[in-house]
């Protein structure tokens, strides 16, 4: 049974024909691969565990190159070069068959979709946010290095720099001769000693709060940026603010709404229609029994696109005032309440599992003393 969502149209998604896993000379490995001619419903379980594309994607252990390969064979690629072509890339593959993604590109991409599910069940949850709950919000990667932290109370802690990060200190970074350098820099209004002296010890130590906190780090897609989060970019009035830049988001449950909103919507944006057919002429009787029929054709290269409007369809289901993903009873992970058919359990194996289990335990449990009859 296909769970389509809203907006997917007739969408079907392209299975590679051919996946490799290739190391590469000078970074991380590469899962390169061809496009065959099948094509598959991306909404149907097909899976094995009877997950969506999107849960699938988010328990893949794809850490592993070799489930890498299997997982694009079964459920389709990413392409996520092909998605957001980077000013750097070079015209080298042939886009019509051919696709190349990064093993560090895929990692961050499923963190992504991880994220999603992890906040949908806490908006579907009742009550705000609370000021411990900040770390819900995630840390982005700067297209300068660094990252931004959303849940950061202020730009101390907001905007971390890649140098920030590794050094505790600003002389302790490999080549630099002492605090005096830091007047060559230019600071603008932050100053030397605030710079020195609170900026970098603070962005530091919520740097290491992120690793500790296993806070997501999550990508913006090329070209994403400006629009969506060039806003945090001026640093006490250091970078001015880009025209039609989005505002800040608040740390509160309509922020973290607006944060995936933000999020989301590169993605959709790629979803739209690749094509117009028209469908089969109907036999009828009169003028009007048998109108043109219009299809919308979308075929998609990358799975992030399916996945993507699963996610947007629980959002809406959220802001609609109905669940939009739980957590499973039985295994604890996240899974989107699409289906009014699942709503507890991943499957019929983790239902079976969660009532065995709970026979065991009635058994073993002595029965209730009760009052003797006179």
């Amino acid at each position: 049974m296909s769970l389509r969502p809203r907006y997917a149209g007739t969408g079907r998604l392209r299975l590679p024909a051919e996946v490799t896993i290739v190391g590469a000379d000078d970074g991380p490995a590469l899962v390169e691969g061809r496009f065959g001619p099948d094509e598959r419903d991306p909404f149907e379980r097909t899976d094995l565990e009877g997950l969506l594309i999107a849960e699938s994607f988010a328990r893949a252990h794809l850490e592993r190159p070799d489930q890498v390969r299997v997982w694009y064979l079964l459920h389709g690629a990413l392409d996520v070069e092909g998605l957001f072509p980077r000013p750097s890339s070079r015209p080298g593959v042939i886009r019509a068959v051919r696709f190349r993604d990064g093993l560090d590109d895929v990692l961050a991409e499923q963190a992504l979709v991880r994220w999603h599910l992890g906040a949908l069940v806490r908006l579907t949850e009742d009550g705000e946010l609370g000021e411990p709950e900040r770390d819900l919000f995630p840390a982005l990667r700067h297209p300068e290095g660094g990252v931004l932290w959303l849940g950061g109370r202020d730009d101390h802690e907001r905007r971390i720099t890649a140098e920030m990060a590794a050094y505790r200190r600003f002389e302790d970074q490999p080549g630099v001769g002492g605090r005096d350098e830091a007047r060559d820099w230019n600071l603008g209004p932050i100053g030397v000693a605030r710079f020195l002296d609170v900026w970098w010890p603070r962005a530091h130590a919520t740097w290491q709060h992120l690793r500790r906190s296993d806070i997501a780090v999550l990508p913006v897609p090329s070209g994403a940026w400006d629009h969506a989060w060039a806003a945090y970019d001026e640093v006490w009035g250091t970078t001015p603010a880009r025209s039609g830049a989005l505002p800040m988001v608040g740390r509160d449950r309509t922020g973290l709404l607006e944060v995936a909103r933000r999020l989301l919507e590169p993605y959709i944006q790629e979803t739209n229609v690749t094509g117009l057919a028209l469908g089969p002429l109907q036999a009828g009787d009169g003028p009007a029994a048998a109108p043109f029929e219009v299809i919308e054709e979308r075929v998609w290269r990358s799975a992030l696109l399916p996945i993507h409007l699963q996610l947007l369809e629980a959002y809406r289901r959220v802001t609609e005032g109905a669940p939009g993903a739980v957590r499973c009873r039985e295994c604890g992970h996240p899974i989107l309440a699409l289906d009014p058919r699942r709503t507890a359990f991943c499957n019929d194996r983790e239902r079976f599992r969660f009532s065995q289990r709970e026979r065991r335990k009635r058994l073993a449990t002595p029965p209730a003393k009760r009052g003797t009859q006179p």
